[in-house]
């Protein structure tokens, strides 16, 4: 079908992100970036803020079982704070933001 629509390259494209994202369990290739203009944020605020939670208890809920990951490292806190490095700091860099299996965000200052 995405072959119809696309063309073959795009189908191609696709085939590869649904195998190594479904069946090995890899990172998208375009995992989509999300800008902040806070430095801190708690955990929970932070998924509120990028909508990947619908409500404050959703995203406690989320947090507390473990489908939270920033950096691939599970949190389980959800007051745990957060600190956005902006560009120019010593630290400075992208942070990866997991929610469950599927979701990622890469999150910019």
């Amino acid at each position: 079908a995405v072959e119809l629509v696309y063309g073959k390259a795009a189908a191609k494209r696709a085939k590869k992100n649904f195998l190594g994202m479904f069946s090995k369990h890899e990172k998208p290739s375009d995992i989509p970036s999300y800008t902040l203009y806070a430095i801190r944020y708690t955990l929970i605020d932070l998924l509120m803020e990028t909508k990947l939670a619908p409500s404050k208890s959703e995203a406690r809920r989320l947090i507390e079982q473990g489908a939270v990951r920033v950096n691939d490292v599970k949190k389980t806190d959800p007051n745990e704070e957060i600190k956005i490095r902006s560009a120019g700091e010593a630290d400075e860099g992208e942070i990866l933001l997991q929610v469950g299996k599927r979701h990622f965000l890469k999150l910019i200052k």
